[in-house]
């Protein structure tokens, strides 16, 4: 029995060493490659042009409203309606305004019978003072009568101008050529003096409103040329010309307004459209690489890319600036060189240092750039 205990003590031994052995080898970690899409850099000389998003809206345009108050008994126009100088927009309701004219009216015949009066009676007094029969301050009175008679008059008479203007403002009319953009009043409803009633922009100058970050605004401001472009067809594009830049930023968004006039405008330029609005030349030619969107890196407010080393196959970031867009592809300015190769995709999960496999597909041929 004691003879025994030696042969299971090293029995047991020999098993753990085994044991131990094992688990040494599992816990060696296994070294994984990871596959990537890449792309062989090309550079080309291009001129950047910085783009903002704009949208088109009418030079002139103004807020209309009834001169004097009242209830409105029809409207003519709807959003949208074209119309043209001194067409009727809408009416109120004219009694006021006619019984208006028609008291002037009166008061002028009033004061015209006065006036005719004390004319009548100036002259029998003045026959009367030739004659000695009456004395110089009695024909004084009948002057000063006679005149603050036609002074009545006038007055009537300019009353009963203002009156049949007032009849003729129950009437809104368009101050120009133009398109209906707002309808602010309905039939029937009652509105006071300046009310507005309807907004008109007018069709014969067309701009686009951008707002540009701050630290973009001296570059807008000295661009050679101007380009716009309306979403809804890219491949038409207007020449453009800056009419005005907001002398102040906005105190939300810290952006500069800048109105771009349409120089060549046409019918496809709708009020409200969204645009597109390059400015270009503003810095000088630059050596750039067009890359996929899938390509660009941002970490820390730092925009790179990821380049693999053609002998080591590791991963290496180079930071870049974009300095445009050209359809789906990113024009990026850096340190890059041409032939680097580039990851293009899965960049967000590799990290600097480590080792890639390149696909087959990717070895191939050049990315287009």
């Amino acid at each position: 029995m004691t003879a025994a205990l030696p042969r299971f003590h090293l029995l047991l031994a020999s098993l753990l060493a085994v044991t131990l052995a094992g688990c040494r080898t599992e816990a060696k970690p296994q070294v994984s490659i990871r596959p990537v899409v890449t792309e062989v850099v090309a550079l080309q000389t291009i001129q950047p042009t910085a783009s903002y998003p704009g949208e088109v809206k009418a030079r002139h345009e103004s807020d209309l409203a009834f001169r004097v108050g009242g209830k409105i008994i029809s409207r003519s126009v709807d959003v949208g309606d074209r119309v043209s100088t001194g067409q009727v927009l809408a009416r109120l309701d004219p009694q006021d305004a006619e019984l208006a004219v028609q008291a002037a009216q009166a008061q002028v015949a009033a004061a015209a019978a006065e006036v005719e009066l004390t004319r009548a009676e100036l002259e029998r007094y003045g026959r009367l003072r030739e004659r000695q029969l009456l004395g110089q301050s009695d024909l004084d009175v009948r002057e000063h009568a006679h005149r603050a008679a036609t002074a009545r008059l006038n007055e009537a008479q300019a009353g009963l101008e203002i009156a049949r203007h007032q009849h003729q403002y129950a009437e809104l009319v368009s101050v120009g050529d133009g398109v209906i953009t707002a309808v602010a009043a309905e039939p029937g409803q009652v509105v006071t003096a300046g009310q507005t009633v309807a907004r008109i922009a007018r069709l014969d100058e067309r701009e686009v409103l951008v707002h540009v970050p701050e630290s973009r605004i001296a570059a807008a401001r000295s661009a050679m040329a101007v380009t716009v472009r309306l979403w809804a067809y890219p491949d038409h594009a207007y020449r453009g010309e800056i009419r005005e830049i907001a002398p102040m930023a906005d105190a939300v968004t810290r952006t500069f307004a800048i109105r771009v006039r349409v120089i060549d405008a046409d019918e496809m330029l709708a009020l409200g459209m969204t645009t597109n609005v390059g400015f270009a030349g503003a810095t000088p030619e630059t050596r750039v690489a067009l890359l996929p969107s899938t390509s660009i890196l941002e970490r820390e407010g730092r925009i790179s890319v990821l380049t693999v080393d053609p002998e080591t196959t590791t991963i290496t970031p180079r930071q870049v600036e974009i300095v445009g867009f050209a359809g789906d592809r990113v024009a990026v300015a850096g340190s890059l060189a041409e032939g680097d190769r580039i990851v293009t995709a899965g960049v967000h999960k590799l990290r600097p240092g480590e080792r890639v496999r390149l696909l087959d597909s990717a070895t191939a041929s050049p990315g287009r750039g």
